[in-house]
């Protein structure tokens, strides 16, 4: 999966967790300023395992605060 198509992958879900368009979500704004809070991103990290094929540590969802912060750090360690 290259890293854009991660990055809107990710947006795509934040989008619905959210219920807000698409075309709302800037993919570097902060995820806190986007309006998620820690359960979403606990179920986020849930969906990313499936997604990957691999365990993904929830902390690494905080610690790679954007949507695209996140997308290029997954990808990296694939």
């Amino acid at each position: 999966m290259t890293d854009e198509s991660l990055e809107e992958w990710i947006v795509g879900r934040l989008s619905e967790a959210l219920i807000v368009p698409v075309k709302d979500i800037n993919p570097v704004v902060p995820f806190a300023r986007l309006g998620v809070d820690s359960m979403v991103m606990i179920g986020f990290a849930t969906e990313l395992e499936s997604l990957l094929g691999r365990p993904i540590d929830p902390q690494v969802l905080f610690e790679h605060r954007s949507p695209r912060a996140l997308a290029l750090y997954l990808n990296a360690g694939s």
